[in-house]
């Protein structure tokens, strides 16, 4: 195994990985700007070599929980070649997103990754919904941009792998997804009421009328087995959508 060292105020440090180094960094953080100023020496003294260092993901969170703002990203910079690499999963990569708390910086790092990497982490919506639980504003958005709409097509197959990802959306970034797929795409994978009220609820005022205007009346009444699931549906519609719903479903009657 090889042995690395650095020499920080003086004094030289020796260890074998990266957990070893961690600890370290951990040990030499008793002050928050002193900290800083010494965690960017070491990142900088061992330079390539933590190419070699790094090696899982585990690892890089430990020592990414360590880190300032400035030095965390120095280091993933330090170690960008590796990075696909070491992150390997959806899971791997939420983690990471979850320890950068600046929107920015997630906004880089997403960025950096561009739709190449990107796909060999996201392999079906869960992996997708993963990632987006942990990216807000900018960052969200620069996500939804990088993907191409045949991807986004791909990626969901089902209602309720739409729903989970439009839960973590900004309204805005909800509307842009759907735009994705289609709404007419949308409207082909609602098979219950429920799968009607959820996306219902989810869709912004404009996607929800857009919706209905997809449905004939019959489809809209074939989705109730009797008066109690009509009435379950239309209390749980936010007011605004139970008035478009009760509209659009009278407008149908009075055109046969």
């Amino acid at each position: 195994m090889e042995n690395y060292s650095f020499k920080i105020l003086g004094k030289k440090y020796y260890f074998n990985n990266e957990n070893e180094l961690a600890q370290i960094m951990q040990i030499l953080s008793w002050d928050d700007n002193i900290s800083e100023l010494i965690h960017w020496n070491i990142i900088m003294q061992l330079n390539d070599k933590l190419l070699d260092i790094i090696k899982t993901h585990k690892g890089l969170l430990k020592l990414l929980k360590t880190l300032s703002r400035k030095n965390y990203m120095l280091l993933l910079l330090k170690i960008w070649d590796n990075l696909k690499d070491i992150i390997g999963t959806s899971k791997h990569l939420w983690e990471i997103l979850a320890r950068i708390p600046e929107e920015e910086n997630k906004t880089v790092l997403i960025k950096r990754l561009r739709l190449k990497w990107l796909k060999l982490f996201i392999r079906d919506a869960h992996d997708l919904k993963n990632i987006f639980e942990f990216v807000y504003g900018e960052s969200e958005t620069e996500l939804l941009e990088l993907l191409w709409e045949d991807f986004i097509r791909e990626t969901f197959t089902r209602t309720n792998e739409i729903i989970m990802t439009l839960h973590y959306l900004a309204n805005d970034n909800k509307d842009k997804l759907i735009n994705m797929l289609w709404l007419n795409n949308v409207y082909k994978k609602i098979k219950t009421y429920k799968d009607l009220l959820v996306m219902f609820k989810w869709l912004s005022l404009k996607q929800a009328t857009d919706l209905l205007k997809l449905y004939k009346k019959e489809e809209l009444v074939n989705f109730f087995l009797n008066d109690e699931e009509f009435h379950y549906f239309l209390l749980r519609l936010p007011h605004d959508k139970e008035k478009i719903f009760l509209n659009y479903l009278w407008t149908q009657v009075w055109q046969y």
